[in-house]
């Protein structure tokens, strides 16, 4: 597990609450723009950090659309961050998270609290790491 990248992953989080969202990969809120108001998930924005992700962020930047999907995405974020199948299950998917994270996540959801909801993704990530991703 790359805990280093998992780590900038929930700096980047707490640093940007406005830009963390779990529904999606990677979103450009001004698509003319792929460097201003990225929005990303967990698997996202390990993605965007990693040193190695220019075939991926070269295709963002150029896309026309407004979002990159899941197929693009998903494997890198799990070959970045060195994760087996159930492990990016586990932290990809917030409705796989353990209940205590998962239901406090739901709620600030709800509430569109969105640094709440970064806090609580980055307590998630502590978590894992601590687990070694097996919660």
């Amino acid at each position: 597990m790359n805990k280093e990248l998992l780590l900038k992953v929930k700096e980047a989080i707490l640093r940007e609450p406005e830009n963390f969202r779990m529904d999606r990969w990677l979103h450009k809120r001004q698509p003319n723009d792929p460097t201003c108001n990225t929005t990303a998930c967990i698997g996202g924005w390990a993605v965007v950090l990693h040193e190695n992700s220019t075939p991926v962020a070269e295709y963002y930047k150029r896309a026309e659309v407004d979002f990159v999907f899941g197929e693009k995405v998903e494997p890198l974020a799990t070959e970045f961050l060195g994760l087996d199948y159930e492990q990016k299950e586990r932290l990809f998917y917030d409705e796989n998270w353990p209940w205590e994270f998962e239901s406090r996540f739901r709620d600030a959801e709800r509430d569109k609290n969105k640094t709440l909801m970064a806090q609580i993704a980055a307590e998630r990530i502590d978590h894992f790491i601590a687990t070694n991703g097996e919660e």
